[in-house]
């Protein structure tokens, strides 16, 4: 069963709060470090009574963890995670979705998604996903949130706040910081360029939003563009997900070479979208492959399997005790 308080967390729990979000979230340690501390000062009484929890903004570029980190510290608090993509929210109309339809209007009895997911578990992380894509009017409602702790749905029912966590998402400042010199990120370039970066996507954030909205953010948390070690843990973590689901079902260990790995990394990594693509990419150069040898017979289950690059760079092959099963994905697959 779901917590339904922050004071219902053990304690333990919340001084390992930023070494937990650290297995799962790469290279962000001091967006983490900022999210641990809110939590922990709000776990014990300070914070103002009506407001939530904490409310952040997350910039970066895509695909570097800013949504993902939304998510982990949901599953590590045991909180609901309610995530509202505000691009379905770019009209003013479209802003009633929150709340629920106007009594006549179709869709009043079914409510607003987002009033009736905290009204069934006040404790929960919620997820404002690209909020610089909504109207205006959708900003105003998330103002009265984080003022008033209190959202009114469109019965008449005032529904708390203030038990959530409040995470928005932006990637705005992208033609902002596509001069600064960075491209994927890897190497001194980036590290050098990362302060105009943060201070280009502060200034793009001051354009779109009011400065009352702003100011009632507890904390604006740039993500720093991730580079090639980064990537390179994300994909470990993937991988382990992987290996565990293989020990549970088929009781099989895959050891990969080196040549192996940085061919997934190098197909995972996309200089617009990150680190999106690489779950997709591991799905389709190493999982689906690898069930259809396994269906075959071609590896056995309680086996140890080496994953090997092929000689032409086209694909993976896989190796146990003698056999062999060759395994290729089509370059456009990705």
């Amino acid at each position: 069963k779901r917590k339904t308080r922050l004071l219902d967390i053990p304690r333990e729990r919340l001084l390992g709060l930023f070494d937990e979000l650290k297995k799962q979230v790469v290279g962000q340690d001091p967006a983490l470090n900022n999210i641990s501390e809110a939590v922990q000062r709000a776990s014990v009484g300070l914070k103002r009574d009506h407001e939530p929890l904490g409310v952040f903004m997350f910039t970066g570029n895509t695909g570097v963890g800013k949504t993902e980190t939304a998510k982990v510290l949901a599953e590590v608090l045991d909180a609901q995670l309610v995530r509202i993509d505000c691009s379905e929210y770019q009209h003013a109309h479209e802003v009633a979705k929150l709340t629920g339809s106007p009594p006549g209007y179709v869709g009043y009895e079914d409510g607003g998604h987002l009033v009736k997911e905290v009204a069934k578990n006040p404790f929960s992380v919620v997820l404002f996903d690209e909020i610089e894509k909504a109207h205006s009017h959708f900003h105003e409602r998330v103002l009265q949130i984080i003022d008033d702790g209190i959202l009114t749905d469109n019965k008449g029912k005032k529904i708390s706040f203030r038990e959530t966590m409040i995470i928005m998402t932006s990637n705005i400042g992208v033609k902002e910081v596509s001069g600064i010199g960075q491209t994927v990120g890897f190497g001194d370039v980036a590290d050098a360029s990362e302060d105009k970066t943060a201070k280009a996507r502060g200034e793009a954030l001051k354009k779109k939003f009011k400065p009352e909205f702003l100011n009632r953010v507890d904390d604006i948390v740039h993500f720093k563009t991730l580079e090639r070690d980064d990537y390179m843990h994300i994909l470990d973590i993937l991988l382990d997900e992987v290996q565990e689901q293989l020990q549970k079902s088929q009781k099989m260990k895959l050891n990969f070479n080196v040549g192996a790995k940085n061919f997934l990394l190098d197909k995972g990594i996309d200089k617009k979208f990150g680190a999106r693509p690489m779950r997709r990419v591991i799905k389709s150069y190493l999982n689906t492959p690898l069930a259809v040898c396994i269906l075959k017979d071609e590896i056995n289950n309680m086996s140890k399997v080496t994953v090997s690059l092929k000689p032409d760079k086209t694909g993976l092959t896989f190796r146990q005790k003698g056999k062999k099963a060759k395994v290729e994905k089509e370059e456009d697959a990705v």
